[in-house]
């Protein structure tokens, strides 16, 4: 039997590329003021295409878990869009990859802060359709941080 080298090369790099082990490719170099920007046009993606977007405390985190990882629970403070979510919502790792533990949750690094931007594609977040946690710090958006500002007026005004 003969082998087609060319094509069995294409099968072996294509089943690379689909794999885990490539996921950790260190991202090339680029200039601060491009960082900037792809982090603006990031978050505007994210707010754009989340259904729920609110800030959240995260509290009773785990860490080291076996086979797992971290776990936590975010607890919504503050609605910026979407119906309020008014219950807590559980996170955790859910499998390893070469780049270290999936999913990966800013809310579930061990470094992290404890208050963070949370985004879900559902209008009732879970952990399976939550998109990303964002730490406070690290948003640039206006639209997101006038949808703070917003909410956190709107509760300031509820309370008196």
């Amino acid at each position: 039997m003969k082998l087609h080298l060319p094509g069995v090369a294409t099968v072996i790099i294509l089943i690379a590329l689909g794999s885990n082990t490539n996921a950790c490719v260190a991202p090339p170099t680029v200039s601060p003021e491009r960082t900037a920007e792809l982090m603006l046009e990031t978050q505007r993606g994210l707010w754009r295409d989340a259904s729920s977007v609110f800030v959240a405390r995260s509290q009773n985190v785990q860490s080291n878990l076996p086979r797992i990882g971290n776990r936590a629970e975010l607890v919504p403070l503050l609605q910026l869009k979407g119906p309020k979510v008014d219950y807590t919502v559980h996170i955790t790792h859910t499998e390893m990859t070469s780049c270290g533990p999936s999913p990966f949750l800013n809310a579930l690094n061990d470094n992290s802060g404890d208050i963070f931007i949370v985004f879900a594609s559902s209008e009732q977040p879970s952990a399976t359709s939550l998109m990303n946690t964002m730490e406070p710090s690290f948003v640039r958006d206006p639209v997101i941080i006038q949808a703070w500002q917003n909410a956190y007026d709107a509760a300031e005004r509820n309370s008196r």
